[in-house]
């Protein structure tokens, strides 16, 4: 049997639900020639318990709605479709790995969602006082899956002339995800957040670090910031070059 390419599924949160909830969660999956294996784009309402807040998003989204862009989704139906998606790549012998450009925040983020959402189902499985919110006891995946930092995996293989728009007091260069799609992509690239929008350009981005062939790291939990890893390979850049 051939060797099935791995899959990336690139992820996108927006939150702006209570407690800084998910209510716009994104996906493409795709391999490293830019194949697409899946994709989801939804919008939850169930987050919000101010109805004023609500509808002032639900107007936000409206285009995006009436484009087709993006689905309103519950949260439970779609935690089980996506994870669905997982195990049917797996299942055929592909590689799973999550990426999202700040990985991390991502994967916290829906795991504090789940458990905003659930707080009986932790309450009985793992016997904590109710109402306290613990993402680290809830898990948005359920099954095993690798994930890299795309922000991280950026920073390691930069290109040393690389040049951000905006700078930090201390003189440095800035690493938002605008910023470095604007150098890697293009200038008139723009962050929308939402969350199909910015998944779009992760993928983008994440395939020309692939194009790079440097070695991952998977499943890492880094001492060192993406934006101080960036930094280190611009100023020994500046020593080299003098």
């Amino acid at each position: 049997m051939s060797r099935k390419p791995t899959v990336y599924f690139v992820i996108d949160t927006e939150t702006s639900g209570d407690n800084q909830t998910v209510h716009d969660l994104a996906w493409i999956a795709t391999d490293r020639h830019g194949n697409e294996y899946s994709r989801g784009s939804y919008f939850f309402s169930e987050v919000f318990s101010d109805e004023a807040k609500h509808e002032r998003k639900l107007r936000e989204y409206l285009p995006r709605f009436n484009a087709g862009e993006i689905c309103h989704g519950s949260w439970s139906h779609v935690r089980e479709y996506f994870n669905a998606e997982i195990e049917r790549l797996q299942k055929i012998g592909h590689r799973v790995i999550v990426s999202a450009y700040n990985a991390e925040f991502d994967c916290d983020k829906l795991d504090l969602t789940e458990f905003y959402l659930n707080p009986t189902k932790y309450f009985i499985d793992y016997g904590i006082l109710k109402g306290m919110r613990d993402s680290s006891l809830a898990s948005y995946f359920t099954t095993k899956v690798d994930w890299i930092d795309i922000w991280m995996e950026w920073a390691k293989s930069c290109p040393r002339s690389y040049q951000s728009e905006t700078k930090t007091k201390s003189g440095r260069m800035t690493t938002t995800a605008q910023d470095v799609a604007r150098f890697e992509l293009g200038p008139d690239y723009v962050q929308h957040h939402y969350g199909i929008a910015d998944c779009e350009g992760e993928v983008k981005l994440l395939l020309k670090i692939l194009a790079r062939k440097k070695a991952l790291s998977y499943n890492s939990i880094f001492d060192k910031s993406p934006s101080k890893i960036c930094h280190e390979r611009l100023t020994y850049a500046d020593k080299v070059a003098a």
